[in-house]
């Protein structure tokens, strides 16, 4: 498994307790639920830091903790060995985020799409996203540079995955340089 079939969905923020728990802060906010929806039905979980590889790992738990999860790690069984993994991503398979047809879409399946205003022309492409706390955000790069744009059900017009685009309703100057 390498990083491109996979997509990142949180990091060990620091160890938690003496028995080799972590605390894994989430790139996105699970909202009202308390696990993320993805927590209960993933199969395969991996870990990486920037130099190495992935590892494969299970955990033998998983709560939800603040803004993250709590978890047990197999083969991690102290504070030491916890430290040991701090700061390491947590990933999974792209495949275990899709989205079916009439449920909130995972960001990842939107990158590459492009961006058309109400007119249908092209303002841009997404070439990534991030959490902020209000709401979720696209970077959409355009001639004059990347800019992060809200994604919220007021901007959003369309989503059309056939032709990979989706048309918004933007405010003014929202993609120019200020």
């Amino acid at each position: 498994m390498d990083k491109e079939q996979c997509i990142k969905v949180g990091w060990i923020k620091e160890a938690h307790g003496l028995k080799g728990d972590v605390y894994i802060k989430l790139l996105s906010k699970p909202g009202n639920l308390k696990m993320p929806e993805w927590a209960s039905s993933v199969k395969s979980y991996y870990l990486a830091n920037e130099d190495s590889p992935l590892k494969e790992c299970q955990f033998i738990s998983l709560k939800p903790h603040k803004e993250g999860l709590l978890a047990k790690i197999e083969g991690v069984s102290d504070r030491n060995q916890s430290e040991d993994v701090k700061g390491y991503a947590l990933y999974i398979k792209k495949e275990e985020l899709k989205s079916q047809p009439g449920e909130s879409i995972y960001l990842h399946e939107i990158l590459g799409f492009s961006v058309l205003d109400e007119e249908g022309i092209k303002l841009g492409v997404i070439k990534d996203f991030s959490t902020a706390t209000a709401q979720d955000l696209v970077v959409v790069e355009t001639s004059d540079g990347q800019f992060d744009v809200p994604w919220v059900d007021e901007f959003i017009i369309n989503l059309n995955f056939e032709s990979k685009s989706v048309t918004m309703s933007l405010p003014e100057g929202l993609l120019s340089e200020i």
